[in-house]
């Protein structure tokens, strides 16, 4: 596997939070001040050491969810969060 990617000079690397916050708010169809905040809750995820334990997909949709409740877009989890994410409401909370 790995001559093979040099072979054809992949550069891999981990899928970070950043990646998971475009693909969830553009799927969520997220307005500016969503997409701030949920940008400010994962910035504040990112410095604590016990949120390693979680993968990045997850805190983030824990924040985008928690910034669509704190402006009233949205108070539930709707099914194309669901499915884009592949966490339902109780895995994130």
């Amino acid at each position: 596997m790995k001559l093979m990617v040099n072979a054809l000079q992949f550069n891999m690397t981990v899928p970070t939070t950043y990646v998971f916050i475009r693909w969830f708010l553009k799927s969520s169809q997220s307005d500016k001040k969503v997409e701030l905040v949920s940008f400010f809750l994962i910035k504040l995820c990112l410095v604590e050491y016990e949120m390693l334990r979680f993968p990045p997909s997850m805190f983030v949709a824990a924040a985008v969810f928690t910034a669509q409740c704190t402006f009233g877009v949205s108070r539930k989890w709707s099914a194309t969060c669901e499915k884009h994410s592949s966490y339902d409401k109780n895995q994130i909370f």
